[in-house]
C-alpha cells in the first residue's frame, strides 16, 4: 500500500512535470524568452531523464545492485536540474542583486563537486558496500543543495504574491498572476519538504524504495507539488474563471 502511494506520487510528479517542462520549451523557441527555458530545462531534465533514469538503476542495498550508468546519468540530470531552478531563481527574481548570483554561481560550483563526488565514490566502491554508507557526504551535499534552490523559490514566490496582491487590490494585476506566484510558492514549499524527506529518510538508515517514511513522503508531497504545479502551469479553464470571479474590482 505504501509503496503505491509512493508510486504514484512519483508517477504524477514525472508527469505533471514533464508536460510542464516540455510546454515550456516549445514556449521558449516562440517566444524567445529566458524565464521560459530555465524552468523548462529544470522540469525537463528533472522529469525526463533525471528522475527515470534513477528508476532504472534500481533501488538497491548495496553499489552491486546498481544499474551503473542509469545511477550516472541520474544523479547528473537530477543535479542539472537543480542547477537551471538555481538560475530561474536569479534570473527571474533577483536580476540585480549581487548576492543572489553569488548564491547561484557558489549553488553551480557544489552541485558540480558533488556530483563528481558521489559518482566517483560509488564507482570505486566495492561492489557488496553498503549504498547507505558510500557517497554520504557527497550525496548529503546535494540533498542540502536541493532543499535550499526549493526554498528560494518558495520565499520568492510568496514574496512577489504578495506585492501582486496589493497591486490586484487597486484593479493593477491580474488575478491569474497573482494566483501563479502563491502556487509557485506552494510548488517551493512542497517540494522542499519532499526534497527533505530523502534527507529524513537517509538519517533513518531506510533501505531505498522499502522506507516508511520515504514512501508516504514521497507519495504525498509528490502529489501536492504535481497539483501545485498543474494549476500554475496548465490550469483547468474553471479554475481561471473561479479566479477571476473572487478578484476585486478595479478602484
Amino acid at each position: 500500500m505504501m509503496a503505491a502511494l509512493a508510486g504514484l506520487g512519483l508517477v504524477l510528479f514525472i508527469g505533471v512535470t514533464s508536460v510542464v517542462g516540455l510546454r515550456l520549451l516549445w514556449r521558449a523557441r516562440q517566444t524567445r524568452g529566458g524565464a521560459e527555458l530555465l524552468c523548462g530545462l529544470a522540469f525537463t531534465s528533472i522529469a525526463v531523464i533525471g528522475y527515470p533514469a534513477s528508476i532504472l538503476a534500481g533501488a538497491g542495498a548495496t553499489v552491486g545492485e546498481l544499474h551503473m550508468l542509469p545511477y550516472v546519468v541520474g544523479t547528473l540530470f537530477d543535479s542539472l536540474g537543480i542547477a537551471f531552478f538555481y538560475a530561474f531563481a536569479w534570473v527571474v527574481f533577483r536580476r540585480n542583486d549581487a548576492w543572489a548570483g553569488t548564491l547561484a554561481w557558489a549553488a553551480w560550483g557544489g552541485l558540480a563537486l558533488g556530483c563528481a563526488g558521489l559518482i566517483g565514490t560509488v564507482q570505486r566502491a566495492p561492489a557488496d558496500a553498503p549504498m547507505l554508507q558510500v557517497g554520504g557526504a557527497w550525496q548529503s551535499m546535494l540533498q542540502l543543495l536541493s532543499i535550499g534552490c526549493f526554498a528560494w523559490m518558495a520565499v520568492e514566490g510568496f514574496l512577489h504574491a504578495g506585492r501582486a496582491s496589493k497591486r490586484l487590490a487597486l484593479g493593477l494585476a491580474d488575478p491569474v498572476v497573482v494566483d501563479r506566484f502563491r502556487l509557485f510558492g506552494l510548488f517551493g514549499v512542497s517540494t522542499t519538504l519532499l526534497s527533505g524527506v530523502f534527507v529524513l529518510s537517509r538519517l533513518l538508515g531506510e533501505v531505498p524504495g522499502e522506507g516508511v517514511v520515504l514512501n508516504i513522503g514521497c507519495g504525498f508531497f509528490g502529489t501536492l507539488s504535481s497539483s501545485f504545479v498543474a494549476l500554475a502551469f496548465v490550469p483547468p479553464r474553471f479554475y481561471l474563471a473561479r479566479l477571476r470571479r473572487r478578484s476585486p474590482p478595479p478602484a
